[in-house]
């Protein structure tokens, strides 16, 4: 009985011992494996990507920016940052404020120019509203302008053009082409 008690530790000793070898090579294999590249985050000239963004600037004059986006990626070499699904709102220093919104942004971080594209609307607090599919918004000159199909809505009056220009700071609005416009009666 002793011997057979023996030979069943001896067993079991080697079984324990065989299993135990069998995960420190496993261990060791697992080690040597090349490990899978890194995901690549960002792609090679992004220097920052960001969801669910709100930039706000003060720029000259006192005009102020408030830009929501869904995304932003930064270029830094190329001063600028491309928003997804953009909501622009601009602040004039007499309070008028201006409300952009689109699908693509590019905001350049220097000039403080903005150009915008898809479903583009333009909103004043007072209830004027631009539709376009590309705009672009020049900070130097206080100027909204685009050389596409445009259509403008207020309480009294709706225009549409090809081509317009509109300067914020005195409201002076142009179409250059294909201009018809509906007035509403006030009656």
């Amino acid at each position: 009985m002793k011997k057979s008690l023996r030979m069943k530790i001896a067993l079991v000793l080697v079984v324990v011992l065989a299993v135990a070898g069998w995960f420190l090579l496993s261990a060791v294999w697992k080690t040597e494996e090349k490990a899978p590249a890194p995901l690549k985050i960002l792609p090679d000239k992004v220097d920052l990507q960001a969801r669910d963004v709100l930039y706000t600037e003060v720029g000259r004059g006192d005009v102020k920016y408030e830009i929501r986006a869904k995304t932003v990626r930064y270029l830094k070499k190329e001063n600028t940052a491309d928003f997804e699904d953009v909501n622009v709102k601009v602040i004039m220093p007499k309070g008028k404020v201006y409300t952009i919104t689109s699908d693509h942004g590019t905001y350049d971080t220097e000039k403080k120019n903005i150009s915008m594209t898809g479903h583009v609307v333009v909103e004043s607090d007072i209830g004027e509203r631009i539709t376009t599919d590309r705009i672009n918004y020049i900070d130097a000159e206080k100027k909204i302008h685009t050389d596409g199909p445009v259509k403008m809505v207020n309480k009294d009056i709706e225009i549409k053009g090809i081509g317009m220009t509109f300067m914020l700071d005195n409201k002076h609005l142009t179409l250059f082409r294909q201009v018809r416009a509906m007035v509403r009666s006030t009656r």
